[in-house]
């Protein structure tokens, strides 16, 4: 066996004189595979959540269904981003999901919930579909390759994790303090 690569002699995938970085199927497989664990860990949380969670604040000026709210535009502008819409590419990561997270206010936080099951489930599928991983995918005023980006998303969706639940084992809510 041989020891792993690591990180920086992997990055970046490709140079554009080298043409086009393959990555094996198989770690963009493990990449999707911890946006899809992390996905899952963040759904089983909202399962459990009651009324009155769902109202607890969470980060910035938002409650924890707003901030799912947050989650669902993201996931959207993912979307466009990946399918190669230019409009996502420098869009401001807080301003571009605030209206959909403001939208949350007053809803059933059922609703929610399956909005946000919706959008995550059709990133699973953008990237399980056979789509080029080692591709460029510029959001938010970052380019990574798309792989990498979903390590991005992994690591956003485990952040909120966090912050709606609080410490491993800590059922009640926290706010998520400034650093």
């Amino acid at each position: 066996m041989s020891p792993p690569t690591p990180v920086a002699a992997s990055w970046p995938p490709s140079s554009p004189a080298a043409g086009p970085a393959t990555r094996p199927r198989g770690r963009a497989d493990q990449r999707a595979g911890a946006f899809a664990r992390i996905a899952s860990r963040l759904d089983a949380l909202l399962r459990e959540l009651g009324p009155d969670e769902w109202g607890a604040p969470a980060i910035r000026d938002l409650d924890v269904q707003q901030l799912v709210g947050h989650l669902i535009a993201v996931e959207a502008t993912f979307a466009e981003a990946v399918k190669g819409s230019a409009e996502p590419a420098d869009a401001d990561h807080v301003d571009s999901t605030q209206e959909v997270a403001m939208a949350q206010a007053g809803r059933d936080p059922a609703l929610t919930r399956s909005d946000w099951a919706v959008a995550v489930a059709a990133t699973k599928a953008m990237v399980t579909d056979g789509r080029d991983l080692a591709a460029p995918v510029r959001m938010h005023g970052v380019t990574f390759v798309l792989d990498a980006f979903l390590v991005v998303r992994a690591f956003e969706l485990w952040t909120t994790t966090r912050t709606s639940a609080g410490p491993p084992g800590d059922r009640e809510l926290t706010p998520m303090r400034p650093c």
